[in-house]
């Protein structure tokens, strides 16, 4: 039997990586005096990672898998602009605490979607490549 993940499997470890670099954020949040609340990380980082996520997706879907690079060069865009509307949602939406420093929010997005998606669309690519090596009737 040929044990494939699916692509919720995928996203349901993006999820868990998010959650993991949320609570980083968080704690170097806590260096600065006035840190926003636990609250504000949880609820940014998941309006940016679930649409980061998608677009990442998509963008491997559409991606040609000749390379690492050449499948970058189509996840990391579509994930970054999934990640930016995400975050212009937050700004519509919720909106911003009034004693955040909108630099400081922005650097921990960066700092969120950039490891995220830099690790899932390499797992994706791995993931790929050795499926793609196994012969048609392999069924380990």
């Amino acid at each position: 039997m040929v044990a494939r993940t699916s692509w919720t499997a995928l996203y349901l470890g993006s999820l868990i990586l998010a959650q993991i670099l949320i609570h980083v954020a968080f704690f170097f949040s806590l260096v600065r005096e006035n840190a926003p609340s636990y609250l504000f990380f949880q609820v940014m980082g998941l309006y940016v990672m679930i649409p980061a996520t998608l677009g990442l997706g998509l963008g491997f879907q559409r991606a040609r898998k000749d390379s690492l690079r050449d499948c970058m060069s189509f996840t990391l865009p579509a994930g970054l602009l999934g990640g930016a509307l995400g975050f212009l949602a937050y700004c519509l939406f919720p909106g911003f605490p009034a004693d955040l420093d909108l630099a400081f929010a922005i650097w921990v997005m960066v700092f969120i979607l950039s490891f995220a998606l830099f690790l899932l669309s390499r797992q994706l690519f791995r993931r790929h490549q050795h499926m793609s090596r196994r012969a048609p009737g392999d069924l380990t």
